[in-house]
């Protein structure tokens, strides 16, 4: 009886022990041995799938988009706060390892054999580009290995600062921004060498779950992440007890409650259009939400992100000249006065020009095309009065009535 259970042991030995023990000193040659590298091809970078409104010139005169996708941004452009933000917050080790954490992985795959699935991250920053440039991203241990061979060859055929200026271009930080520079423009409304330290913590503690961080979604929760990032920060020496108590003291901030007491992060809600001639885009917008396929209640997908082209039959030159007419006409009126001036091809019918208002920045009602269906009213009076003057039908207030009393 012994006998056969030493060879059951010998057996399982052989066809189990020694494969696997074949396979982990192979993936360990790939990751750790200097073999000659060969990377597949990065995926492209998500382009920005927004629809397009021309004039009559073809010229671009509005953006539809649900959010910024993606502006590329010079490695020069990064500032260093940003860089020791990310660093601090997802991989401490980045300028020591070579591509690989192997504490964190170990014990990132231990967790998931456990759960029998993919639940821990334990990627360093070279590892999730890998991710997000090579693979397809699926939650598999095959795809985790195949992640860390890929990141230890990125490693040896680019620098430290090329790789994370490639993670930083490419990393998704929810609201639709993927890149820093969608990231700093979305959030704060600011160009990526602009970012302080305290936006710079806000947007490397938003990277592991976006839409869980999202400050416009969970500010409480944006704000102690915040906080935590710029206390990693500290305790790995990458700024300064000034400095850190500087940063924490601007908490997140929505600039949709006002301006801030204090000083603070502000973070500006989404810009889902953009245009040279509001009034226009405005009542083009508005249109196309009313009939275009489905939109309901505002949410129109293939508007926002259905990358169209809109031709439409605005004339530059006559919305020049009817702005120009608005404006004339008005002068130094009351602020609270409004004029609109629509302008319309009688042979075609086409709409050439739209101005809606005084000021579309101070009010963005546009009485020219009366969205969202204010009634005309009373507007009307002035010309039928007008036409019965002109017929010579007396005033109502002075046509006496057959009793010899004035008509009310």
């Amino acid at each position: 009886m012994t006998r056969v259970l030493r060879s059951v042991a010998a057996f399982a030995l052989v066809s189990v022990v020694t494969p696997v023990t074949c396979v982990m000193v192979i993936i360990g040659a790939l990751i750790f041995l200097p073999l000659p590298a060969t990377l597949p091809q990065p995926k492209p970078i998500l382009e920005s799938d927004v629809s397009h409104v021309l004039d009559t010139a073809g010229n671009e005169i509005a953006v539809f988009k649900q959010f910024e996708t993606y502006i590329k941004v010079a490695p020069t452009d990064i500032p260093q706060v940003m860089k020791d933000a990310v660093v601090s917050a997802e991989d401490k080790h980045f300028f020591d390892h070579g591509g690989v954490d192997i504490g964190s992985t170990m014990r990132a795959l231990w967790d998931d054999l456990q759960n029998r699935g993919a639940v821990q991250g334990g990627s360093t920053i070279t590892q999730q580009y890998v991710k997000n440039a090579f693979t397809t991203g699926e939650r598999t241990i095959g795809r985790k290995i195949r992640e860390a061979i890929l990141a230890s060859q990125l490693e040896r055929t680019s620098d430290k600062q090329t790789i994370l200026y490639d993670y930083l271009s490419t990393i998704y930080f929810g609201e639709g921004a993927y890149g820093l520079g969608a990231a700093a423009q979305t959030y704060f409304r600011t160009a990526v060498p602009e970012l302080t330290l305290s936006q710079a913590a806000l947007l490397a503690s938003v990277i592991p779950a976006p839409s869980k961080y999202s400050p416009r979604v969970a500010p409480e929760l944006a704000e102690q992440r915040r906080v935590l990032v710029l206390d990693e920060m500290l305790a790995q020496g990458r700024i300064d007890q000034a400095a850190h108590d500087a940063a924490v003291a601007e908490p997140v901030w929505l600039a949709v409650n006002g301006d801030p007491p204090a000083p603070a992060t502000v973070v500006y809600p989404a810009q889902t259009a953009q245009s040279s001639q509001p009034w226009w885009s405005d009542y083009v917008h508005n249109w196309l939400e009313q009939n275009l396929p489905g939109c309901v209640q505002g949410d129109c997908p293939l508007l926002d992100k259905g990358g169209l082209t809109v031709k439409t039959t605005l004339d530059p030159k006559v919305q020049q000249a009817a702005e120009e007419e608005v404006a004339k006409s008005m002068g130094n009126n009351d602020a609270n006065l409004q004029m609109s001036l629509v302008a319309v091809e009688p042979p075609t019918g086409y709409v050439r020009a739209i101005v809606g208002g005084r000021d579309f920045n101070s009010s963005q009602y546009n009485t020219g095309v009366l969205f969202p269906g204010r009634q005309t009213g009373s507007s009307f009076k002035p010309f039928v009065l007008a036409a019965a003057l002109e017929e010579g039908i007396p005033c109502c207030r002075c046509r006496r009535t057959r009793k010899g009393r004035p008509a009310r």
